[in-house]
């Protein structure tokens, strides 16, 4: 599955619960991850402070990609981490796909000259 090619935003929903079912009131912060294939190996690529982004719970949260490390062109997937003021962290969102394209262009020609 090969994803959108060079995403700007990646979204999610914040969570409002604990693992537990219990009324999450605590969240710190989300770590943004990143890896060749949708079991890892992850990077960490953003720590997103939860107070920052201020949504209410269940509502959707997003970050710009442009803030994340260059990648080379290839496939690659994203997933996020939820982590509270205790440094609990949960356990990793569903990986969803994409597309680092290559947008480099070539160099010009060089030495034109007419026969």
């Amino acid at each position: 599955m090969a994803g959108p090619t060079n995403p700007s935003e990646l979204w999610w929903n914040a969570p409002q619960t604990n693992s537990d079912g219990s009324n999450l009131v605590d969240l710190k912060e989300y770590h943004v991850l990143v890896g060749p294939e949708a079991t890892g190996p992850w990077t960490q690529v953003q720590v997103v402070q939860a107070a920052s982004l201020d949504p209410s719970a269940g509502e959707q949260v997003f970050v710009q990609t442009s803030n994340w490390p260059l990648l080379t062109p290839g496939q690659y997937y994203a997933t996020v981490r939820s982590v509270d003021t205790a440094g609990n962290p949960s356990v990793l969102a569903t990986p969803v796909p994409f597309v680092v394209g290559d947008d480099v262009a070539p160099s010009p020609p060089s030495n034109l000259s007419f026969a």
